[in-house]
């Protein structure tokens, strides 16, 4: 018999590609299922899930209340935040009330630091930009500052930037010390509880495996890390890729649901509770 076809989407960045790469190489089960790699940038999967075009993808957390009548949530596959952003960097230090009258660039309208920025500050000015050109437009002097993910914060200080705020920091002291959600694997609803079950064990066996070969796996990782240095990449994928992205288990679910809860409060996002939450087989 013919393995099913799973068009994954993820996205070309180090700690997607470290938490996949055992699912990708073959290095653990697959259950009878063939994925099929389908990359591209945060934004571009989230206006993909938005069509219901894939399978199972990864999205931004926030992305799942637009997009939650054609997918499920995995119980595997997410990213947590614990004080290692998005943050808001800026070529000078400023304080709250100089940052409220900047234009900030974004990475995505749909992107959950987008979401958790206008809790923090709804009043600011955006300018929607590529991942990449995000850092080039504030060293530039085109926008006041940007909201940034990804490995390129890390290293922000070789771009002589500075941190104005790390959004995590914020969320947890807003939260009550909750991790942010950050992105979450989407399931089609067109596929069988049975399929979704396997491709959640199967995420969750990569991740295992990455946690269990870190030297291996960050190899691996290190081909997308957009020119990070291997120290900055390797605490990335520490940061994001943990035990929450084998099972996200209650404090990830309460924490997507206070972030639901307070973006659906705020009218920055449709409601997306109750959750559904597929866990592995």
């Amino acid at each position: 018999m013919d393995a099913m076809r799973i068009q994954l989407g993820y996205t070309p960045d180090a700690d997607d590609v470290y938490m996949l790469h055992a699912l990708l190489d073959g290095k653990v089960d697959a259950r009878g299922l063939e994925f099929v790699p389908a990359e591209g940038n945060l934004q571009t999967l989230n206006d993909r899930a938005s069509r219901g075009e894939l399978e199972a993808t990864m999205i931004s957390a926030a992305s799942y209340a637009l997009v939650r009548k054609h997918y499920v949530l995995g119980e595997a596959g997410s990213s947590f935040g614990i004080g290692c952003g998005p943050v808001i960097l800026a070529r000078e230090a400023l304080s709250e009330e100089a940052l409220a009258g900047k234009t900030i660039a974004i990475p995505g309208a749909t992107t959950t630091a987008y979401a958790v920025l206008q809790l923090y500050m709804p009043t600011l000015r955006t300018r929607i930009l590529p991942f990449d050109k995000l850092i080039p437009a504030v060293e530039a002097g085109l926008v006041d500052c940007a909201l940034v993910i990804h490995e390129e914060f890390i290293a922000y200080k070789q771009y002589g930037l500075r941190v104005v705020t790390d959004l995590s920091d914020w969320w947890a002291d807003r939260s009550g010390k909750l991790p942010m959600p950050v992105t979450c694997f989407a399931l089609s609803r067109t596929l069988d509880e049975d399929v979704h079950k396997r491709i959640v064990a199967t995420i969750a066996d990569s991740a295992t495996y990455a946690l269990q070969h870190r030297s291996e796996v960050l190899v691996a990782a290190m081909k997308y890390s957009h020119g990070a240095q291997p120290l900055a990449v390797d605490r990335f994928v520490r940061e994001y890729v943990n035990t929450h992205s084998i099972e996200m288990g209650d404090a990830g679910r309460v924490a997507l649901e206070t972030f639901f809860e307070q973006t659906a409060r705020a009218g920055i996002l449709p409601k997306a509770l109750p959750l559904d939450i597929v866990g592995r087989e």
